[in-house]
């Protein structure tokens, strides 16, 4: 985006030196012009014909320049507007990532109190856990894979984590309950 701001610039410069270059120009030829006129006016050589077409060839150059000239401006100002168009653009993207910046530390902040209460809960339930293990035992009549299934054995062993990889690490030694509700029924 900053490119193209630049280079409109440098186009707006290049077209400004153009302007002066054919101000320059004209000047010259006007001063050329009138060198020969005035020489040819002492040295009375010249006709009124002549001095016509010499005006007539001075007034077609002074046109044309002029048309240049006003193409050049129209660029100047088309230039001018696209930069107006650019820079705006550029504050209304830098504002919108500002917003999404502050979205995104929100969403990250919200995920953070998220995980430090869940490991507050999963500290909870180890401890109910614990104190059922110690007042009622090993569950009875649950089995997986013709043995005997003790759940606190498995949550003793998983470590809770705040970070993903840890906690698909810790869940994958445990089976999920639909799949041992699904292989008791078969």
């Amino acid at each position: 985006m900053e490119a193209t701001i630049l280079a409109r610039f440098d186009a707006e410069q290049c077209a400004e030196q153009d302007k002066e270059r054919l101000f320059k120009v004209v000047n010259e030829k006007d001063q050329n012009i009138q060198s020969l006129e005035v020489r040819k006016l002492v040295s009375s050589k010249t006709t009124v014909e002549e001095l016509e077409e010499l005006l007539e060839a001075k007034n077609l150059e002074t046109n044309k320049l002029l048309v240049e000239r006003r193409s050049l401006d129209s660029i100047v100002k088309q230039l001018e507007f696209e930069k107006t168009i650019f820079l705006q653009e550029t504050r209304k993207l830098s504002k919108e990532r500002e917003h999404i910046l502050v979205h995104l530390e929100e969403f990250c902040d919200r995920i953070g109190e998220l995980t430090y209460e869940d490991t507050g809960m999963m500290d909870v339930l180890e401890t109910l856990l614990h104190g059922f293990k110690e007042e009622v035992g090993s569950p009875i009549g649950l089995t997986v894979n013709n043995s005997l299934y003790d759940s606190t054995q498995e949550n003793e062993s998983s470590s809770i984590s705040a970070s993903p990889r840890k906690l698909e690490a810790s869940s994958a030694g445990r089976l999920p309950l639909k799949e041992m509700n699904h292989r008791q029924l078969s």
